[in-house]
């Protein structure tokens, strides 16, 4: 028996349908099970129980034995203090309240439906990739169709965390939210962190004022990354390095450590300074930094935008002071895609969520759906089992379902595993 299955059959007990017995002989009534808590303290807060004549109102902590309550040392923390009911799976001594009085216990052992336990006992044994994919009556597909559609919102809640947290931080500007977030893409998860923080300390109304002229902008952009204050040989860097010297001397601008990017186990084509090269011819090419990509238009046309050349130092180098043989770096489908995927779409949500236009967040749900599939491991888990992926909506959401819940059997939190396990909550 584990804890989170007592977790899901407390969250299943329908409130005021049935009175129950705790072991201290009295009646008992579910007016209100309490708000699951995922942090500290008791596992559900603010429930309302009826025992006796009186409705108690407090928190409900859950254990597989009753004497687990000393074994935790909950009687040393005052955050259990206000705990109104103790639910067991099996009662094996009483627990004393620091009023002296004896906790309310209500044991689970004897009240789940059998065939319940049953279904979860089998899922939790099984050991395939997917333990919910019965051979024997298997769910019709409408229940997988439903989960994934809730991953995929799941996964996109997930990507508006940090856009909420630039519009707080910028005051509900766009302009620098959206740089930020499409700086972070461009550092493709290894140097995504750099990244971000390079787009907070490199002022958005310079490159404003300098997009117009690549040299300034590689300039400022190069500068502020700490990548010309390294020694180099190249008249290009000389050239950038002079320029920036300039803003920096005029806007008292401060760069980073060149140290905090990551180049090791890296292909050359994904090093942070081609990403970067690629960034700023990017914002060079739009007339409106990125009021274009909040306009709705085809698929095929954003991803030309997006699929940019850099500057033709870089036809030559993938970093300053080292040249390569000639090699044409244009940002790939495949990272125009991504980009799509997880800056544009996202901030497309949350502008519509924001400004309370659902047009753009159908516009990003058919972007999704003009994206071919995204192929990896993961995909090819549901795949395998026969599941379709049509598009990258249906493989976002294959990804969140499988990180989310299936990697790590969480059956129980899961709509396919609940309907599999709770065919009746309580006899």
């Amino acid at each position: 028996m584990k804890e989170d299955f007592l977790h899901f059959v407390w969250k299943n007990l329908e409130p005021s349908c049935k009175v129950f017995i705790t072991e201290g002989g009295e009646e008992m009534e579910i007016v209100h099970r309490g708000d699951y808590n995922t942090d500290a303290g008791p596992d559900f807060s603010m429930a309302k129980i009826r025992i006796g004549k009186l409705l108690w109102i407090g928190n409900v902590e859950i254990h597989i034995h009753s004497s687990d309550w000393y074994r935790h040392h909950h009687e040393q923390d005052d955050s259990y203090a206000n705990v109104i009911l103790h639910v067991v799976w099996k009662h094996d001594r009483n627990v004393i309240t620091k009023g002296g009085k004896i906790l309310p216990t209500l044991s689970l052992e004897s009240i789940i439906n059998k065939s319940q336990l049953k279904n979860y006992l089998r899922i939790l044994r099984n050991r395939s990739v997917f333990p919910c994919l019965q051979k024997k009556n298997p769910l019709p597909e409408i229940y997988y169709i439903n989960a994934f559609e809730k991953a995929w919102v799941q996964r996109i809640e997930r990507k508006l965390v940090p856009i909420r947290k630039d519009l707080l931080e910028t005051k509900g500007d766009w302009n620098e939210v959206a740089f930020r977030a499409m700086a972070r893409n461009f550092g493709f998860r290894t140097n995504s962190i750099p990244f971000d923080y390079w787009s907070r300390i490199t002022p958005l109304n310079l490159i404003e004022k300098n997009k117009d002229d690549i040299l300034n902008l590689e300039a400022l952009f190069f500068g502020q990354a700490g990548f010309l204050s390294i020694p180099s040989r190249d008249p290009y860097h000389a050239v950038l390095k002079e320029k920036y010297e300039k803003l920096s001397s005029t806007f008292g601008l401060q760069c980073m450590n060149v140290s905090s990017w990551k180049f090791a186990r890296m292909r050359p084509v994904n090093f942070p300074t081609v990403r970067m090269a690629q960034l700023a011819v990017l914002l060079h090419q739009r007339k409106s930094i990125f009021a274009d990509f909040f306009q709705r238009r085809a698929f095929t046309e954003l991803i030309e935008e997006l699929m940019v050349v850099p500057s033709d130092f870089w036809l030559h180098h993938y970093m300053f002071g080292k040249p390569s043989r000639v090699r044409f770096k244009r940002l790939g489908r495949e990272a125009a895609e991504n980009i799509i995927i997880n800056t544009l779409v996202p901030l497309q949500v949350a502008y519509g969520i924001e400004k309370g236009i659902p047009e753009f967040i159908t516009y990003a749900e058919d972007l999704l759906k003009a994206i071919p599939a995204e192929r990896n491991f993961i995909v090819g888990k549901w795949t395998r089992e026969g599941f379709k992926c049509n598009n990258a909506f249906d493989s976002q959401a294959m990804i969140e379902m499988w990180n989310s819940l299936c990697a790590e059997k969480k059956c129980l939190n899961c709509s396919v595993g609940s309907k599999i396990i709770h065919e009746k909550s309580i006899s």
